[in-house]
C-alpha cells in the first residue's frame, strides 16, 4: 500500500490512512490515533486533519468532515506543493462542496504523479457524484491499474457500474475483487440492491449476516428500511429504520443515527403518517442540528406543506 507522504514529528506514523480517506472504514483503534495526534498540543501535520475529514465524509459525518477539511485547509503552509494540493482538494470535497473546483485539483494530482493511484479514484468518486458515469468508470478502472489491490479503487468501479445500471458487469467486477480477497462493505450494499431489484430475498438477507459484527453493523437496518420503503411496507420499515437510529445514536455516529431519523421522516410523510413523520424529524434535529439533518427535515416540512 501507498504510504502518506509525511510523518508526524514524534514518530506517529501516519502511513496508509490514505486508504482510510478514499473508502476504507478505519478501526476504532486507527481512528484514536490520528484523533490524540490532532487533539494533542504538539505541532500538527494539517493532513491529519484532513484525513479524519475524509473518514468521517466517507461514513455519513459531513458535520465532522467539514470541521476537520477546515482545520487542515488553515494549516496547509506548513507542507510541500503536493500535500498543498491533497489538502485543498478535501477542502473543496468536505467543507465547501465545490466539485467543479476539486475536479481541476484532482487533475493536476493525476498528471503529476502517473503511478499515484488517489488522484483517479477520487476522480471516479466525483465524477460519480454528479452524473458523470461513463467517466467515473473509466478513472477506477485507471486506479485499480495504477493499485490492482485497493479495494476502494474496486468499489468506484462498482458503484459506477451499478448506478448505470450495469448490474452484471457489476457482479462480475465485485466476483473478481473478492476472487483476489479484496472485500468492501459497499460491494455488498451493491449485490443487497440488486439482489431486491431481482427479487431475491435469501441473497439480500446474505448480505445482512455478512455485515453482522461488524463496526458498521447498522447499514443493514438502513438497507432494509429503504427496501421496505420501496416495497411499500410502512411498518417494517419503521421497525428497520428504529434499530438503525438506535444503533448509531451515541458517540461519533450520532450524525447517522440524525440522518437516518430525518429521512425516516420523509418516508413517513410519504406514507402519510404524518404524527410519525414529525417525531422523526424532532428526534433527528435533537440528535444533531446539522448538515446531514437539516435539509432532510427541510424536504420533510416541504412534503407536509405540498399536502
Amino acid at each position: 500500500m501507498n504510504k502518506l507522504p509525511f510523518q508526524s514529528h514524534d514518530g506517529l506514523k501516519l502511513s496508509g490512512l490514505r486508504s482510510s480517506a478514499t473508502g476504507i472504514q478505519p478501526s476504532k483503534k486507527l481512528r484514536n490515533s490520528i484523533m490524540s495526534e490532532v487533539t494533542s498540543k504538539r505541532t500538527v501535520n494539517p493532513q491529519a486533519y484532513s484525513i479524519l475529514a475524509t473518514i468521517y465524509g466517507n461514513t455519513g459525518r459531513p458535520g465532522l468532515a467539514a470541521e476537520y477539511a477546515k482545520k487542515g485547509y488553515e494549516l496547509r503552509d506548513r507542507v510541500s506543493e503536493s500535500e498543498k494540493l491533497l489538502i485543498t482538494n478535501f477542502y473543496y470535497a468536505f467543507a465547501i462542496g465545490d466539485l467543479s473546483k476539486k475536479i481541476e485539483v484532482l487533475k493536476l494530482i493525476t498528471n503529476s504523479n502517473p503511478r499515484d493511484w488517489s488522484g483517479p479514484l477520487d476522480l471516479a468518486h466525483t465524477y460519480r457524484q454528479i452524473g458523470q458515469l461513463e467517466q467515473s468508470v473509466t478513472q477506477a478502472h485507471e486506479a485499480i491499474r495504477r493499485n490492482p489491490y485497493f479495494a476502494p479503487s474496486h468499489r468506484a468501479l462498482v458503484l459506477a457500474l451499478f448506478q448505470l445500471n450495469h448490474f452484471a458487469e457489476a457482479k462480475d467486477s465485485i466476483a473478481q475483487a473478492l476472487q483476489q480477497k479484496i472485500n468492501h462493505t459497499d460491494f455488498h450494499y451493491v449485490l443487497y440492491q440488486i439482489a431486491f431489484a431481482e427479487g431475491d430475498q435469501a441473497a439480500m438477507q446474505e448480505q445482512i449476516v455478512w455485515l453482522r459484527g461488524k463496526p458498521d453493523e447498522y447499514l443493514g437496518s438502513d438497507w432494509q428500511s429503504g427496501a421496505a420503503a420501496f416495497a411499500g411496507q410502512w411498518r417494517k420499515c419503521e421497525e428497520s429504520a428504529g434499530r438503525a437510529i438506535g444503533l448509531t445514536a451515541r458517540g461519533d455516529t450520532i450524525e447517522i443515527a440524525a440522518r437516518y431519523a430525518t429521512e425516516q421522516s420523509i418516508r413517513g410523510a410519504i406514507f402519510g403518517d404524518y404524527r410519525r413523520a414529525k417525531e422523526d424529524a424532532a428526534k433527528g434535529l435533537e440528535l444533531a442540528r446539522g448538515r446531514a439533518s437539516l435539509p432532510r427535515a427541510l424536504l420533510w416540512l416541504w412534503r407536509c406543506a405540498a399536502k
